[in-house]
């Protein structure tokens, strides 16, 4: 089935456009620029409950979790065991009520080893994403804050919601969800060489997509048209090499229930250098 058009240009170009834009600036390092893209009108109310971690447009988006994870006991300690995917979905269904929802998550792998740069690159990682989704139309229902949920219960996965502008009585979602490297491919920080034949970072990679696809559009299949998968990385090489092996191992071909490929559509980017770690 085609995609359908938006603007003048299928969604598939314009997702074309956001990972080539977002290449560019993570490799060029353009500077940060600390202005926002302007948030949602006040249909987005639901999504900016959900999304209520401060986090700026410079800052990333683990180090704000990470603080928002130590101001919790001082408030209600409860709030972090209601943090699912099944909520921040629920979230996005209540928001798209009055229309179809349509959906595309863009899972960005980030690595949260202990380098002198990785905060950085983090960072800059998140304005290129930021900025890329802007310049396809799309604005951030919370332009202050973002959410998390917790994954498997080993992991917050930080998330920002962008909607797309003039899409008339469809609600289009772009679910950004920044996944860490190490978890993803069950990487051992300190010794990263160690799993480098035993991590199925693919296969996590599929998991999740269904989840998603289930909690957010429910149990019957969802053609292209209303839900995408996407994901930007990995962040490392070892990732990179055991995501190779795995796709040779299984066969790039095999099909699975409901009509879509086993794994989802992968853009790599060129891998940053680590220069040290943090003594």
């Amino acid at each position: 089935m085609s995609d359908r058009s938006l603007g003048g240009l299928p969604i598939t170009g314009w997702l074309a456009i956001v990972l080539a834009m977002v290449g560019v600036l993570v490799w060029k390092q353009v500077p940060l620029d600390p202005k926002r893209a302007a948030g949602s009108d006040v249909q987005g109310a639901q999504v900016r409950a959900l999304q209520d971690v401060n986090a700026r447009l410079w800052e990333d988006p683990y180090a704000a979790v990470a603080r928002a994870r130590r101001d919790l006991p001082k408030a209600d300690s409860s709030a972090a065991e209601e943090r699912s995917l099944d909520a921040v979905c629920g979230q996005l269904s209540a928001s798209a009520s009055s229309g179809e929802m349509r959906l595309h998550v863009l899972a960005v792998m980030v690595s949260n080893a202990p380098y002198s740069d990785g905060e950085e690159n983090r960072r800059r990682t998140r304005y290129a994403v930021q900025s890329a989704l802007s310049v396809a139309h799309f604005v951030p229902e919370n332009a202050d804050h973002l959410g998390f949920f917790r994954w498997r219960g080993v992991t917050d996965v930080p998330f920002e919601v962008f909607r797309r502008k003039n899409t008339g009585r469809d609600r289009y979602f772009t679910l950004v969800l920044w996944l860490e490297d190490e978890v993803v491919s069950w990487t051992d920080v300190a010794n990263p060489a160690a799993q480098s034949m035993d991590g199925e970072p693919l296969r996590q990679l599929t998991e999740l997509r269904d989840q998603v696809r289930r909690h957010c559009l429910g149990p019957r299949p969802s053609g292209p048209e209303r839900f995408g998968f996407s994901v930007l990385g990995p962040a490392n090489s070892q990732t990179l090499r055991t995501m190779t092996r795995e796709l040779q191992s299984e066969g790039a071909n095999r099909r699975r229930p409901g009509g879509d490929s086993a794994t989802p559509s992968i853009c790599t980017l060129p891998l940053p250098r680590h220069r040290r770690r943090r003594s």
